[in-house]
């Protein structure tokens, strides 16, 4: 049985292809993880930007400064073999995959990207959620890594749980 908790209880997240832009499913991921409170360390990934809602963000996950416990990814499709390639490399144990355009298509070229996504994950040992997910939510941690309109409300700010006990 793989180790879920990088991807259940993280410590640490890195959003690849994060925004802070509300009209995208990115944007809208990026703003819910952090308006829930997500109370561990947090990397917005971004090749365009060098920081992401005032918090600085790193071109790669190979440029991050440690290796998360999990990565979600929001690149597009064409990307994202080559980003969880570079993801298993840095050390991240575990992945969501946002992006379509795997196994849920009818066309070689997507059930090679599923075939190949797969294979990276068991090569490395990464934990998948994915691809064509909707992200993922724990209450508990508080982790909201979703872009679902049932976990965000725009211009709804939501104050961190800090009442549990350590």
């Amino acid at each position: 049985m793989p180790d879920l908790k990088p991807l259940l209880l993280p410590d640490s997240v890195a959003v690849i292809g994060a925004s802070g832009d509300n009209e995208t499913l990115r944007g809208r991921l990026t703003r819910a993880l952090i308006e829930h409170g997500y109370d561990g360390r947090f990397y917005p990934v971004t090749r365009s930007q060098s920081e992401v809602l005032g918090i600085k963000a790193y071109p790669s996950a190979a440029a991050l400064p440690e290796p998360v416990d999990l990565a979600v990814i929001l690149v597009p499709a064409a990307h994202v073999i080559d980003t969880i390639e570079q993801c298993g490399e840095r050390g991240i144990r575990a992945a969501v995959v946002i992006s379509s355009g795997f196994a849920e298509e009818s066309n070689e070229a997507a059930r090679a990207r599923d075939i190949e996504l797969a294979r990276i994950a068991e090569r490395h040992g990464i934990v998948v959620c994915g691809p064509n997910s909707e992200g993922i939510v724990n209450p508990q941690k508080p982790l909201v890594a979703t872009f679902s309109p049932a976990f965000y409300a725009p211009g709804q700010r939501r104050q961190p749980n800090r009442s549990r006990s350590a």
